[in-house]
């Protein structure tokens, strides 16, 4: 069975993602820190965003356009930190592992 070049480059990207993701998964603690570490990132930037619904106005940027109500507001940001806590924690894992492989690879 022949396989193309890019039928290859996929397997290998396939089967590097699995080993990655097994990796992690022996390393509890790790991805602990990663969640620990986004979590008040996450809580600053509620705390700022939620805060714009009243300071908006004084700099001509007007919320309402995007939501009836600042509880309405608040539910928006909270569904954005939700979303950007699973973004930046997927990130880092990534970025961990490929760091991970690189290591045992004496790539440093």
């Amino acid at each position: 069975m022949k396989v193309s070049k890019k039928e290859l480059r996929k397997i290998i990207r396939e089967e590097r993602s699995r080993l990655l993701r097994e990796s992690m998964t022996d390393m509890a603690d790790v991805q602990d820190a990663i969640e620990g570490g986004v979590r008040p990132i996450g809580d600053v930037f509620v705390t700022k965003m939620i805060a714009l619904w009243r300071e908006g106005p004084a700099e001509g940027l007007n919320l309402t356009d995007i939501a009836a109500d600042e509880g309405t507001w608040e539910q928006m940001v909270n569904d954005a930190v939700l979303e950007f806590d699973t973004s930046a924690a997927r990130a880092i894992e990534e970025v961990m592992q490929d760091l991970e492989v690189r290591l045992i690879n004496g790539d440093f």
